[in-house]
C-alpha cells in the first residue's frame, strides 16, 4: 500500500521546513510500499514555494491555490487541492507545524486501521519550539536537541 501524506500550509516558512525534515524521514514498515509528501500551500507570501523548491525540490510535490490572494481556502479546501493529486491508497492529513516521530507514516499503514482516523504520533511545534523556530534555528535535529536540552 501506498500512502499519501497531505500537509497544509499558510505562510509558516520556518516551521514547515521543519516539518518536511521530519516527514521525508519516515520509515514506513512492512505494511507500505512507499509514500509520497504533498503540501497544499494556501497562498503564501513569505516564500514558502521557494523553500520548498530549494531544499525538498525532489522530495516533496508542491500544490498551490489556484484562486487569487484575496480568496484563502479553508483548510479541508486546502487539503482537498492537494489531495486530488494524490497517488497513494491512503491519505493522511497534517498541517505543518508538526514534527513528525520517525513511525508516523508507518503507523498509518497498518491495515486494521481501514475507515479510521489515526492521529499522531506526532509533536505540535508548541510555543516554546516556535520561539527557537523564529530565531532561526531551522535544522530539524538542531530543534529536537534545543527541546530536549530545555526540558
Amino acid at each position: 500500500m501506498k500512502l499519501s501524506l497531505i500537509i497544509s500550509s499558510r505562510n509558516q516558512r520556518r516551521r514547515l521546513k521543519l516539518c518536511l525534515q521530519s516527514a521525508t524521514r519516515q520509515r514506513i514498515g512492512p505494511n507500505a510500499t512507499g509514500y509520497e509528501i504533498l503540501v497544499a500551500d494556501d497562498n503564501s507570501t513569505d516564500k514558502t514555494k521557494e523553500m520548498v523548491e530549494h531544499y525538498f525540490k525532489d522530495e516533496v510535490k508542491f500544490f498551490e491555490n489556484p484562486n487569487p490572494i484575496e480568496n484563502t481556502y479553508t483548510l479541508s479546501e486546502n487539503w482537498n487541492n492537494a489531495a486530488s493529486h494524490a497517488s497513494g491508497e491512503r491519505l493522511i492529513f497534517s498541517n505543518g507545524d508538526i514534527v513528525f516521530t520517525s513511525q508516523f507514516v508507518e503507523a498509518h499503514a497498518d491495515p486494521n486501521m481501514k475507515d479510521h482516523i489515526l492521529l499522531g504520533p506526532a509533536m505540535r511545534t508548541t510555543p516554546h519550539i516556535a520561539t527557537f523556530i523564529e530565531e532561526e534555528a531551522t535544522d530539524f535535529y538542531g530543534i529536537m536537541n534545543l527541546v530536549s536540552e530545555n526540558k
